[in-house]
């Protein structure tokens, strides 16, 4: 139930702009219950549990389906402190695993 750090991102020396910031990881302690309950290709709300984080996953109905770690992520924060707004894709499910997709919405 961890997550990984990875993702699409700028080349090497160049700054990715908050609109461009996309990220491609797994949830990080997903929730089984609300897991089960979701489809590849799933939108989800990205929302900060606090000024500096953690970055939580949500469904529509406000539940938190997991967090997220990237290596990534005080970027991702700071933009979202600037006021941009994201969501998560869900890209594959397989076993309790989620993988997802971080985008500007």
């Amino acid at each position: 139930m961890s997550g990984s750090s990875g993702g699409i991102g700028p080349s090497i020396g160049q700054e990715e702009s908050c609109e461009d910031l996309s990220i491609q990881t797994h949830l990080s302690s997903p929730n089984p219950d609300i897991i089960d309950t979701l489809n590849e290709g799933d939108i989800l709300t990205i929302r900060l549990g606090g000024a500096t984080g953690p970055i939580e996953l949500v469904t529509n109905e406000g539940e938190v389906v997991g967090s997220l770690l990237s290596g990534r992520q005080m970027k991702l924060i700071e933009c979202i402190n600037d006021g941009h707004q994201y969501i998560g894709e869900i890209r594959q499910i397989e076993e309790g695993n989620c993988e997802i997709l971080i985008r500007s919405s």
